[in-house]
């Protein structure tokens, strides 16, 4: 409780608690050459790439500080974004990028079988890789077969993703911290 109300003014030790493990799995996942970063991708994850660290969903079980970290590894896929450069690590349906929601819906997961079978995963493979304008990158339209439902869907779809602009760079895309402006986790 408040001092104001006679309490202590403690804060939760279980809410505390899940804050340290998920700043434990954020910090594994964003320097990973720390000595402990690194033991830990060679103990628990070594066929994983550092890229899809942040979307793990079946852990092994490990130590105790391990398990804290994998526990409340969901408060950091759920608040984190990927800031979009060159599309190369985000995922085009499952990640949340440019601070806006996953596209990953049921209303849309015939139209992401459909492109994920022609070999489109990640953002960058929905560019249009003739594109003339020198800062800005140029989606490519959508296919969703025949049937007209889906061609309206589609065509919404379309416009939606017209609105997404990314700039043009080569720098690699950075997972950011939803939360802070400044795109870093932070305990305060």
């Amino acid at each position: 409780m408040p001092k104001s109300m006679g309490g202590l003014n403690l804060v939760d030790p279980l809410t505390v608690n899940m804050t340290y493990g998920a700043k434990l799995w954020w910090r594994w996942i964003k320097e990973p050459n720390l000595p402990w970063a690194r033991y830990w991708k060679e103990k628990y994850t070594p066929d994983c790439n550092n890229q899809d660290i942040v979307r793990l969903q079946e852990v092994p079980e490990g130590s105790p500080i391990w398990n804290l970290a994998c526990k409340n590894r969901s408060i950091v896929q759920e608040n984190s974004f990927w800031e979009i450069h060159n599309g190369r690590f985000a995922l085009f349906w499952e990640d949340a990028w440019q601070q806006l929601p996953k596209l990953d819906t049921p209303e849309l997961s015939s139209l992401k079988l459909l492109n994920q079978n022609e070999g489109r995963y990640r953002v960058h493979h929905y560019w249009n890789q003739s594109n003339r304008d020198p800062n800005w990158r140029e989606w490519i339209s959508l296919n969703s077969g025949n049937n007209s439902d889906r061609n309206e869907s589609t065509q919404q779809f379309n416009d939606i993703l017209q609105r997404r602009k990314i700039r043009k760079t080569e720098e690699e895309d950075k997972l950011r911290w939803g939360m802070r402006g400044s795109g870093n986790f932070s305990l305060k």
